[in-house]
């Protein structure tokens, strides 16, 4: 009999081993996270599309070896007032992760002041310039260096693009 549990032990043992290493979020070395983080368009005034250009710019100079095959470069334009997002609140309820981290602490507490949101511009590592003026309105950030989407661009997403 003590064979026998000896012998589920282990295969749980290696059943949950194998469900590890199967699990792509584990696998993945990109991190690609294939929800829109975007939960609606935003236009940036000219000074931050201006920023984000320069400090995406910088950090590819410093950083294309590191990530030779990327093509588009998400970057942290500026935080945004709830207020500046029309019909706020559907889009957050229907985003992909928007209303992860507003719906979390609760129906009754969730008020727009507990919001914080960020533009989120795409940069064009060929050309060296920001695909459009057009940026994304974020509200759960991914990981910085992970790849992830905004809107119809699959880009890696770099934070504000400030390099230690």
């Amino acid at each position: 009999m003590s064979s026998i549990w000896r012998r589920l032990r282990f295969f749980g043992r290696v059943g949950w081993l194998c469900l590890i290493l199967a699990n792509p979020g584990c696998a993945d070395p990109s991190g690609y996270d294939p929800r829109n983080h975007a939960i609606d368009t935003y236009f940036p005034a000219p000074n931050i599309l201006a920023m984000a250009e320069a400090r995406a710019a910088n950090f590819w100079a410093k950083n294309s070896g590191r990530f030779p095959s990327t093509k588009l470069l998400a970057v942290q334009g500026a935080t945004i007032f709830p207020s500046d997002i029309q019909g706020l609140y559907p889009k957050l309820l229907f985003s992909e992760t928007g209303a992860v981290s507003f719906f979390a602490h609760g129906l009754r507490g969730a008020t727009y002041s507990n919001l914080t949101m960020f533009s989120v511009v795409i940069f064009d590592t060929q050309t060296g310039r920001l695909v459009s003026p057009i940026g994304y309105a974020v509200v759960d950030l991914p990981p910085r260096e992970s790849v992830a989407r905004f809107g119809p661009y699959i880009a890696r997403y770099i934070g504000t693009g400030w390099t230690w």
